[in-house]
């Protein structure tokens, strides 16, 4: 039986400082990528060049670029259409993967065909802070597949988080649940991991093997710090969800109190949209009103003393993560 195969697209937009960096980890791996398409949005620094001498040095790199800048919804579309794995990441250029990315994922994938996608934890890093802390952490001891109900009771509890940095998904079913809505913005890759997660369920590898590092400036930070393009982001999700032919994700999500993660924004959308109202439970008030206060906690405090509360809360794995190389 041939080995499922393996597509990561990388959009790019003036981030040639980082570009070796991240393209060296994803190329220089036991089991690479089949395909990596790189993709540069318009770039107004030298990526263009750095992305052309990988793409001569690797025969599964495809260098592409867009006509202008077109943002990362677009390009990000422009990749799927163009990959042709059984498998998707996505991978941003300022991030890494660390060595046994793949290799674990896909490992654990081909042994529990039925899983709708693979995460690891995720290795987070907070350059303008210093904070350092790990997402996904507690899903399970070991490699494993956890199907939807399992997914539910772990996310009730708090434990559950899909670091979208970390994914490969299923090719199939992200073009069958239609890809990642652009009109849900930032929001695109949590609502469709967490949907195609809670009908298929997931694979974990409990380690931290991919890396994300955020500045004020992400493209996930500037729009939660516009209110009210932020507000029409929780509206769209909650619109599509209504849409969703998948709608046994949508009431395990609801149920199970899935769209605390949202915080303040959320909550205060909730309450003043009463057609939504039958969202807010006691799992959702618990969680959301827990998350917002860590959220006080960790921008009060200063970044030793948050670092410091973060292996005490279990957001650090015991075992320091690798570095990349």
């Amino acid at each position: 039986m041939a080995k499922p195969t393996l597509s990561v697209v990388m959009p790019n937009y003036n981030h040639a400082q980082y570009l070796r960096k991240a393209l060296t980890a994803l190329a220089d791996r036991e089991r690479p990528p089949d395909e990596l398409i790189v993709i540069d949005d318009g770039s107004t620094d030298n990526s263009w060049e750095i992305i052309q001498e990988f793409a001569g040095k690797y025969d599964f790199i495809q260098a592409c670029k867009n006509d202008k800048n077109r943002g990362i919804e677009f390009t990000v579309s422009r990749g799927l259409e163009l990959a042709t794995g059984d498998f998707f990441c996505g991978a941003a250029a300022d991030d890494m993967v660390l060595p046994g990315f793949f290799e674990k994922s896909m490992d654990l994938l081909s042994k529990h065909p039925k899983a709708g996608l693979c995460c690891t934890i995720g290795d987070w890093h907070e350059l303008h802070t210093g904070l350092n802390w790990h997402m996904g952490v507690g899903m399970t001891d070991k490699p494993d597949y956890i199907s939807p109900d399992r997914m539910m009771e772990l996310e009730r509890r708090g434990r559950l988080f899909i670091a979208g940095h970390t994914v490969i998904v299923k090719r199939a079913a992200l073009l069958e649940v239609g890809k990642f809505p652009a009109s849900v913005k930032y929001a695109g890759d949590w609502y469709t991991y967490n949907l195609i997660g809670f009908h298929l369920g997931i694979c974990v590898v409990p380690e931290p093997l991919a890396m994300v590092q955020i500045d004020p400036n992400t493209y996930y930070n500037k729009g939660r710090r516009d209110p009210t393009g932020d507000q029409k982001v929780m509206e769209e999700i909650l619109r599509l969800w209504s849409l969703e032919k998948w709608q046994d994700s949508v009431q395990r999500m609801k149920i199970c109190g899935a769209l605390y993660v949202w915080g303040w924004p959320i909550f205060k959308f909730l309450l003043t949209h009463r057609e939504h109202r039958h969202y807010i439970n006691f799992t959702f008030l618990r969680k959301n009103l827990w998350h917002i206060t860590k959220l006080l906690i960790k921008r009060a405090l200063p970044s030793r003393v948050t670092n410091f509360l973060a292996g005490l809360g279990g957001y650090r794995v015991k075992t320091p993560s690798k570095t990349a190389v």
